[in-house]
């Protein structure tokens, strides 16, 4: 800072004409400030510094004391870590292609889609092609209900069932589709009964 900033400042503190020893002394407090701020700053970084040095050396030491055998095993777990977390994220790509195209959006499956996807591709699109398939047909049945509602409102008739009922022995739409589920999941499955079972 200049004196004749120091004196600006000096002047917006109240004093009318600063005189030059309290500028001298206004700068000298001011670089004092300055200065311990500086100090303290310094010390951090040497501690940061002394903290990643320390840090470096840990795992210097780390690899110093591990076998070559044991590098490789830790090297190979980090691959197959790796080529899992790539494995899940193509099934799951996969996954949702097969849900996609059987109508499904992604605000409906997002609740399920992690339990059926596993680091096994074939597993994963057998399951997504289960669950596919059950949706596929339970929102066809739900058509067709919804078609012949609209033709027995305006005035048609349904030939196999004049009164328009449903016959005692006729299973409900609920019941149908739970059946459908069921058959569906194979029962030596895990996975999809772990699925199925949270639903």
């Amino acid at each position: 800072m200049s004196r004749e900033q120091a004196k600006k400042n000096l002047i917006s503190f109240g004093i009318e004409e600063p005189t030059e020893e309290q500028i001298t002394n206004y700068l000298n407090q001011v670089n004092g400030e300055t200065q311990r701020e500086k100090d303290k700053a310094e010390k951090l970084k040497e501690k940061a510094d002394k903290y990643d040095e320390a840090q470096r050396l840990l795992e210097e030491e780390k690899q110093k004391n591990m076998t070559a055998e044991e590098k490789l095993a830790e090297a190979e777990r980090i691959a197959n870590e790796k080529a899992s977390e790539f494995a899940k994220k193509a099934n799951r790509l996969d996954a949702e292609k097969i849900l996609l195209d059987a109508g499904l959006t992604s605000e409906e499956y997002e609740a399920f889609i992690d339990g059926i996807v596993s680091e096994d591709s074939e597993q994963t699109k057998t399951l997504a092609t289960s669950l596919a398939g059950t949706f596929k047909a339970k929102n066809e049945v739900a058509l067709q209900k919804a078609k012949q509602e609209l033709l027995d409102a305006g005035g048609g008739s349904d030939e196999g069932n004049p009164t328009g009922g449903t016959g005692g022995d006729e299973k409900t739409d609920d019941v149908k589709f739970a059946e459908d589920i069921a058959k569906t999941f194979s029962s030596n499955n895990e996975t999809s009964k772990a699925v199925f079972e949270n639903y």
